[in-house]
């Protein structure tokens, strides 16, 4: 028959082995190497890990998209801007158009 102190013992060394297989596999989730994640060994971490890969995958396509609206937004202000600009520009030749006309006729009267 064991003593309570040898019980205790094992209790406590079963229990410092579980915590350090606790903290391998947690220093293995977050580990990475130059092809990305290292997956795990269980069938749950793997699933848990694609799961992760795809949501960034989709978060990153997802800003990407978003970029891509906000300049096409940016150019199609640009390009009405410049389109108003070359109205006004029309707009002003054709003013100064006709104040030429007035002020040619007017010398040709006062001759």
């Amino acid at each position: 028959m064991d003593t309570k102190q040898e019980i205790e013992r094992r209790v406590k060394q079963k229990v410092h082995e579980a915590w350090n297989e606790f903290d391998e596999i947690a220093k293995r989730r977050n580990q990475t190497d130059n092809n990305g994640p290292t997956l795990l060994l269980t069938n749950y971490s793997q699933n848990e890990q694609i799961i992760k890969l795809k949501r960034e995958k989709d978060e990153k396509r997802q800003k990407q998209k978003e970029r891509k609206r906000q300049k096409e937004i940016e150019k199609r202000k640009k390009e009405k801007e410049r389109k108003r600009q070359k109205e006004m520009e029309k707009e002003n030749r054709k003013k100064r158009k006709e104040r030429d006309k007035d002020i040619d006729g007017r010398d040709k009267k006062e001759n």
